[in-house]
């Protein structure tokens, strides 16, 4: 290849052009960063202040304490969860939790023993 085919202004053109697009990409992506931590902060506040002329905020009932009355009766509102799902929802995780680390168990063995598999049959 001769000096005269390389022509340097084709060259600098796009090693320009490639740093310019590199520039506009990077602090494009940072404006994205930006403006999405701005949007969800909005979105933050507009649910921690209710709107104006919404009316009243509702108050969040208690459930009521047994008395012998039907609590559909006095009108209060029972608790949405109760104790015994939430601990159904943790035996789940914990179920969930060990059935992965047996099947890590699993994969291991199993992948022990093809390897003693191959260097058995090496030395025959």
């Amino acid at each position: 290849m001769n000096m005269e085919s390389i022509d340097f202004e084709r060259i600098l053109k796009w090693v320009l052009i490639v740093l310019v697009t590199g520039f506009i990409a990077q602090f494009g992506k940072s404006l994205a960063k930006y403006v999405m931590e701005k949007v969800r902060a909005g979105r933050a506040t507009e649910k921690m202040e209710p709107e104006a002329g919404a009316g009243p905020v509702p108050q969040r009932q208690l459930p009521a304490l047994p008395s012998g009355g039907d609590s559909s009766e006095s009108g209060q509102v029972e608790a949405v969860t109760t104790p015994v799902e939430a601990e159904e929802k943790t035996q789940a995780k914990l179920q969930k939790k060990a059935l992965k680390a047996q099947a890590k168990q699993d994969k291991k063995a199993a992948k022990k023993l093809e390897k003693n598999g191959k260097a058995e049959g090496e030395k025959e």
